[in-house]
């Protein structure tokens, strides 16, 4: 077995999930044994192995999964950027490839596929684009960076797109999912929250589940035989000593150096010491032909000797050191003897050694000194004592509280840390997250049965109607969504399809926006179109026959405005205490502007002025958007306008609305009239959805396909 958590983890989960597993065996076979070979590990091990040549796996596995992302999501972006190369960038991506392919063939409707860790991002991606109704997900076992340091990465865009092609992203912490939605939020500008975030019309759920283990297994294990005489040998040999214990892969994330000067710190303030507290310290051997892990081991063994030259004599010495792997009843009996259990991880996604310690220690209750920087810190921090790793006086004076504590304290921490790793075991977490990828998968299926709006749906319904009314929404529907609103326009494309559908004398075509008036007479007022500005404040009469002069109708029994001026104080407070925002003052309405703010900050501000707003001016209507917030008068609204719009050009067999949800219900035009509604990037109420202005412009350009681009 792999000293690994994965594997520990997982090893749970197979009591309660039936699973297939499928991966790579560790190395390639000749063509002629791999038939033999796999009916073997499917009938044996419930295993679909994904064959890899050996050039290819040393590029995958060794070159950019360990060389470049692992470094970068442990904040080793320096080492990452050294590494990358787009030769082993291409050969990640084809090995992925190749895992896709094998599940393609064997996936049926109604499997659901659960994808594990940082080998296999792009994975989702080229799933999701084989198999569109897929149930995917995804469990990160290592820790997601900060958006700083995520974005070093220079295909940084193409792993997001993979996670993001998931139904349900798992993550240990929650501080793990933020760095994750902070990056979405910072380099692709989609809008989050802490339940997930919309890409291209799917949500994507994020759920925060730490792993557990098997704590039955270990107990089972401390019954028998053989590691109750490696317990007594153990109890025998260390009589009369305090016993730390570290158990690591060698590996630089795991802060053994840190661990060990630590020690020697405490020696030196605490020397009566030196022959009653003893290390012992496993270090199963990872990656011994890379040059990183080389030196580390150098230095580790440096650090041994000397410690154990200066505080040792021939009779004993502080440190243990073991470079090897352990059995399993040898670890359970280490586990069972020692007094203190050091993690000292400087980065860690979960590390399930500080569980295995506790599921051993019923009898002795163990204390448990864990670096903060390792994900179980999250969970098992109240009963543990949390230290900072890279502070070695902070790490020895908690070594010493450890081997101070009271028998009573020692019994009130283990009882916390023994309820968290009995209800959070490895089954626990494999349960819950399959559950819960059910769970969403439901949900989306829901969501997926709004189908898109295709031109086999809408040209049959369009060229047989004689007198049409056509609306679309502008901004995000027709215009791409901008950082700066003011630079937002039409593209020479958009232009032209609307000007061709204009000019058919069975159209009558309407443009709705929150822009003011001025503007979009700039974008749109020489084409033969219908406007309604700021949410149907303003509305022309009808389809603008004559572009040279426009007649604006208002809401009816105009509102008082007055608002404004008591309102723009409010705006240009927060616009001043929140730097790259800006507001926008229009005829009706305020607009607060927040996108190119610190990412995080300016939605913080947002909540608050919404809550200002909210509790001082109830007379106005309080609008969040994508990055904005804006307050204009109730009368004016998507309703109003679509309403307003639909009663100015009442004579129509056929509607076709492409636009932001309202509450018009169209049901009530549809007495022998064909209507049409359309959402653009959030599926919704409306029957059909496109995913981005680029499908709305394709779609409508399909109408008049004569005309010239």
């Amino acid at each position: 077995m792999s000293s690994g958590g994965l594997v520990a983890g997982l090893e749970g989960v197979k009591k309660k999930l039936p699973f297939l597993w499928i991966g790579w065996p560790g190395k390639d076979f000749p063509e002629d044994r791999r038939e033999s070979l796999s009916g073997a590990l499917k009938e044996q091990y419930g295993c679909i192995p994904v064959y890899l040549p050996d050039d290819l796996a040393e590029d995958y596995y060794n070159g950019f999964s360990n060389g470049v992302l692992w470094p970068l999501f442990h904040y080793l972006f320096q080492e990452a950027g050294t590494n990358f190369s787009l030769k082993l960038w291409k050969q990640y991506k084809r090995a992925n490839q190749m895992f896709a392919d094998v599940v393609t063939s064997i996936w049926q409707p109604g499997d659901m596929i659960w994808i594990h860790d940082y080998h296999l991002l792009r994975l989702p991606s080229i799933l999701r684009n084989n198999i569109p109704n897929a149930h995917l997900g995804l469990f990160l076992h290592i820790p997601f960076p900060s958006s700083e340091i995520f974005q070093t990465c220079p295909v940084r865009t193409s792993i997001l797109k993979g996670f993001l092609n998931c139904d349900l992203l798992g993550f240990h912490t929650s501080d793990y999912c933020r760095h994750f939605l902070a990056s979405c939020t910072r380099l692709l500008g989609l809008e989050t929250s802490p339940a997930g975030l919309y890409y291209k019309s799917r949500f994507v759920a994020t759920m925060i589940s730490p792993v557990g283990i098997d704590p039955e297994k270990f107990h089972q294990q401390l019954r028998t035989d053989k590691t109750q005489e490696h317990l007594k040998d153990f109890q025998k040999r260390f009589a009369g000593k305090k016993v730390l214990l570290g158990v690591d892969r060698l590996d630089y994330i795991k802060g053994i150096p840190h661990r060990l000067r630590s020690l020697e710190r405490f020696f030196q303030k605490h020397p009566e010491m030196k022959d009653q507290v003893i290390l012992i310290q496993v270090a199963v051997p990872s990656r011994t032909d890379v040059k990183e892990y080389i030196n580390l081991k150098k230095e580790v063994d440096g650090l041994v000797g000397r410690i154990n030259g200066q505080y040792g004599s021939l009779n004993s010495q502080p440190i243990h050191y073991l470079f090897k792997s352990v059995d399993f009843p040898e670890l359970a009996a280490l586990y069972a003897a020692c007094d203190v259990a050091v993690v000292s991880s400087i980065r860690d996604g979960m590390n399930l050694v500080a569980q295995e310690y506790i599921a051993c220690q019923t009898e002795k209750h163990g204390v448990l000194v864990l670096s903060e920087f390792a994900g179980s810190a999250s969970s098992m921090g109240s009963g543990a004592i949390i230290v900072n790793p890279w502070n070695v006086d902070e790490m020895a004076d908690a070594i010493y509280e450890a081997i101070s504590l009271s028998p009573e304290d020692r019994a009130i921490r283990y009882k916390f840390l023994e309820t968290f790793i009995m209800k959070h075991t490895a089954s626990f977490w494999g349960e819950s997250f399959i559950k819960e990828l059910d769970r969403v998968s439901r949900a989306i299926e829901g969501l997926t049965r709004t189908p898109k709006l295709t031109p086999n749906i809408l040209t049959p319904l369009y060229e047989k109607s004689q007198k049409r009314l056509l609306i679309f929404c502008t901004d995000g529907v027709l215009i791409p969504q901008t950082k700066v609103p003011f630079l937002a326009a039409p593209s020479r494309r958009v232009l032209n399809t609307i000007s061709e559908l204009a000019k058919d004398p069975k159209n009558t075509v309407y443009l709705v926006s929150g822009r003011d008036r001025h503007t979009l007479l700039q974008h749109f007022g020489h084409l033969k179109v219908g406007i309604a500005a700021e949410y149907g404040f303003f509305i022309t009469e009808k389809s603008n026959s004559d572009p040279g002069k426009v007649n604006w109708l208002t809401i009816e029994n105009h509102c008082d405005l007055g608002f404004l001026n008591s309102i723009k104080p409010i705006f240009q407070y927060f616009t001043d205490r929140t730097p790259g925002s800006f507001f926008e003052e229009k005829e009706t309405s305020l607009t607060w502007h927040f996108r190119s703010t610190e990412q995080g900050f300016g939605s913080f501000r947002a909540q608050e002025l919404q809550t200002h707003l909210d509790t001082t001016s109830s007379h106005v209507r309080v609008l969040v958007g994508d990055q904005f917030l804006e307050v204009n008068p109730h009368e004016a609204n998507w309703t109003t306008a679509l309403k307003r719009i639909i009663k100015l050009n009442s004579e129509f067999d056929f509607l076709l609305y492409i636009g932001e949800e309202t509450r018009v219900n169209f049901d009530e035009y549809a007495t022998k009239r064909d209507i049409l509604t359309c959402s653009v990037s959030k599926k919704n109420s409306q029957k059909y959805y496109l995913n981005d202005p680029v499908e709305v412009s394709n779609l409508l350009r399909g109408l008049v396909p004569d005309s010239q681009e």
